[in-house]
């Protein structure tokens, strides 16, 4: 089970999440949705964790490319 509470920041997004695991643990963290032009959106995690341990930050690039 997850929730996500979300905030607009001029063109980006801020997603605050926390969520409770199948095994008990919680989790939580904060996702920046930044979008670069009319292709292009990166994902960047940080602050997060699983239970008591944090979780290395991460960022992951979409790009859309014509078919």
């Amino acid at each position: 089970i997850a929730e996500g509470r979300w905030l607009k920041e001029g063109d980006d997004w801020i997603v605050k999440t926390s969520s409770s695991l199948a095994d008990g643990r919680r989790s939580s963290s904060v996702k920046f949705l930044v979008r670069e032009g009319d292709n292009r959106c990166i994902v960047r995690t940080s602050h997060a964790m699983i239970g008591d341990a944090a979780v290395e930050d991460s960022i992951v690039e979409f790009k859309r490319t014509k078919p």
